[in-house]
């Protein structure tokens, strides 16, 4: 699922771009950029449906048209074609290589088959390669008159700056602290989360709402007091079998205990609770006067060379990174 936003909240978020197209003053090429599952995909297509709609509005497209029809045909479809619009790199488990770029060429060498448009969307673009992207510049450079562009993007900093420059960008925001945990509430209702778990969570998911929810159902999270007594405390107080959950969700463990170490860092720096989230206050009370900032400032960096070793050394040894963990913490304290 791309995102949370309905229809009309992407109808208002997209005003100042529909005004360009009424206006015919709209840049032939876009950028919409930021965190992922904040509804970027969602809103290009909605854009792009609008572009091609023969009857649009200040309000949107008008949902009735030959190409509205053919656009809803083609979201309901598997193939998710419309003749007039070329969507890549929806599927996130396929990559998108050179010949995929070929591909928009011809799309684009061929005439509006309803309208005056063709729309390319690019998703995921800042994961294409450099030969990719490449050959797209090449597209942005000399785009058909009735060619226009959708690029979207998590991190820009991978796409190339000559692309960049040939964008209109549009940075779609995460929602507040607030918004995000009010988000959660909603969502979780009927699930008794308390608050201090939904900002655990939050927190967890570097702010990102959608990333949070995946976390509150998450073996990791389920097994959260085992692994925080294993591997903060340096404690096992239950016999809980975490090989497979630490095999498999290695990534999503280590950000739990750097996050937990964090926690433990800043009771003991000021003896508050208001922004520890992970551990609980019989963990914070049992930890009095046994740790120093020193060793967990350490400690933490251990966790942190582990979370790198799990990103980018490819068969890594999982296991044997949280026993030497564990061994690291039951020696230093």
């Amino acid at each position: 699922m791309d995102g949370i936003l309905q229809p009309n909240q992407i109808s208002k978020l997209l005003q100042p771009f529909m005004q360009h197209a009424q206006s015919n003053t709209l840049h032939h090429a876009l950028l919409f950029y930021g965190a992922e599952k904040r509804g970027k995909l969602a809103s290009a297509k909605y854009f792009a449906q609008y572009l091609l709609c023969s009857n649009k509005n200040s309000n949107g497209y008008c949902g009735q048209c030959r190409s509205c029809y053919s656009f809803q045909k083609a979201l309901e479809s598997t193939d998710n074609t419309h003749p007039d619009c070329f969507c890549l790199g929806e599927d996130e488990d396929t990559s998108v290589g050179i010949d995929d770029i070929r591909e928009i060429i011809n799309f684009l060498s061929l005439t509006p088959h309803y309208g005056q448009k063709k729309i390319v969307i690019i998703n995921r673009a800042d994961k294409l390669n450099r030969a990719s992207q490449n050959a797209i510049l090449k597209v942005l450079e000399e785009p058909p008159s009735y060619g226009s562009f959708i690029l979207i993007a998590e991190n820009t900093k991978l796409l190339l700056p000559t692309i960049l420059s040939r964008c209109l960008q549009y940075r779609f925001k995460e929602p507040s602290f607030q918004e995000s945990i009010a988000e959660l509430k909603a969502q979780f209702a009927d699930q008794s989360c308390d608050e201090q778990t939904l900002k655990a969570v939050h927190t967890l998911a570097n702010g990102n709402v959608e990333k949070a929810k995946m976390w509150l159902t998450s073996p990791v999270w389920q097994n959260k007091d085992a692994i925080v007594e294993r591997f903060v405390f340096g404690q096992i107080s239950k016999e809980v079998a975490l090989q497979q959950i630490l095999s498999q969700h290695a990534l999503e463990a280590l950000y739990l205990i750097y996050y937990g170490v964090s926690d433990l860092i800043k009771y003991i720096d000021n003896q508050q609770t208001e922004h520890i989230y992970i551990l609980n206050a019989r963990q914070l009370q049992s930890s009095a006067g046994k740790y120093t900032q020193i060793n967990c400032f350490r400690y933490l960096r251990q966790v942190q060379q582990a979370i790198k070793a799990v990103q980018e050394i490819a068969g890594v040894n999982k296991l044997l990174l949280f026993q030497n963990l564990y061994n690291w913490k039951c020696m230093e304290g």
